[in-house]
């Protein structure tokens, strides 16, 4: 039970890492991005992380749990035209965060990460935005926060391993969505999500808990959401992706997402729960 630094996990030396422990439970935190690298419930590995996964020139890292802040997707057109071109995803998913408190009880161990930015580009002043990841004896609690209001959108972006692609599924999510594929919006009756090709759908209004068959099945708990997306790059899109290539069939990815244009604060939270 506790948590420490160490420098170096995995394919990605180097990188300043967190790792938390609680009973057979392992989760490991990347300092760069405040990215959540690995879930050990205590019986399996839970998130998917690329074998080709790299850090190195300000690279996201693809795999795990990245963030998305303070926008999702390609910069919204919308909002200020910024003086040069700025990420997919936002600001913080390529810059060092700060541990700023931890907390360790018998029950569970928490580690709190922070960031403050100060170019966002319709916002003139700093922004404070903390990452809480938690272990107890529930499973894993990933909650980003941010107490500021402001224009904003953010994303919880969970890659999680499947043991079979073609058998995965995703249920519980609404009738209506918005295919990014096709460019069109679709309406499914059974609010159930297969995987065949490539997939990239934004859910409107999702409930509090989703089902998920990643080989076994369980149930995925959100809160502060206004959307989930759901995507696979397909074998066409992930062969191509040099930071997938031929592991494009071994996850799935389920976000938890805020994703309306209004000033307001941010407090979104993903749960997974032991096996």
């Amino acid at each position: 039970m506790g948590i420490s630094l160490q420098q170096g996990w995995q394919q990605l030396s180097d990188i300043p890492v967190l790792c938390l422990e609680l009973g057979q439970q392992h989760c490991v935190v990347s300092l760069y991005g405040s990215h959540v690298l690995r879930y050990f419930d205590g019986s399996c590995e839970r998130l998917w992380l690329s074998d080709t996964a790299t850090w190195t020139n300000a690279a996201a890292i693809r795999g795990g749990i990245p963030i998305c802040w303070p926008w999702f997707g390609p910069y919204p057109q919308s909002q200020v035209t910024p003086a040069t071109a700025l990420p997919n995803h936002g600001l913080v998913r390529n810059r060092l965060w700060n541990l700023v408190g931890f907390d360790i009880t018998e029950s569970s161990v928490q580690a709190t990460l922070a960031i403050v930015v100060s170019d966002i580009p319709w916002h003139h002043s700093n922004v404070t935005l903390r990452c809480h990841v938690t272990l107890n004896n529930e499973g894993l609690s990933v909650c980003l926060q941010s107490d500021q209001e402001l224009m904003q959108q953010a994303a919880l972006h969970s890659y999680f391993s499947v043991t079979s692609l073609a058998d995965a599924s995703v249920s519980g999510l609404s009738s209506q969505y918005s295919d990014k594929v096709n460019q069109s919006q679709e309406t499914a009756h059974h609010g159930q999500c297969r995987f065949i090709g490539e997939i990239d759908r934004i859910y409107p209004n999702t409930a509090d808990t989703l089902t998920l068959n990643t080989g076994t099945t369980w149930q995925l708990h959100q809160d502060g959401h206004d959307a989930s997306v759901v995507w696979n790059p397909g074998e066409h899109k992930g062969s191509n992706a040099k930071d997938i290539q031929q592991q494009w069939p071994e996850f799935i990815c389920v976000e938890t997402a805020q994703l309306n244009w209004q000033p307001k604060g941010l407090k979104l939270t993903q749960q997974i729960p032991k096996l």
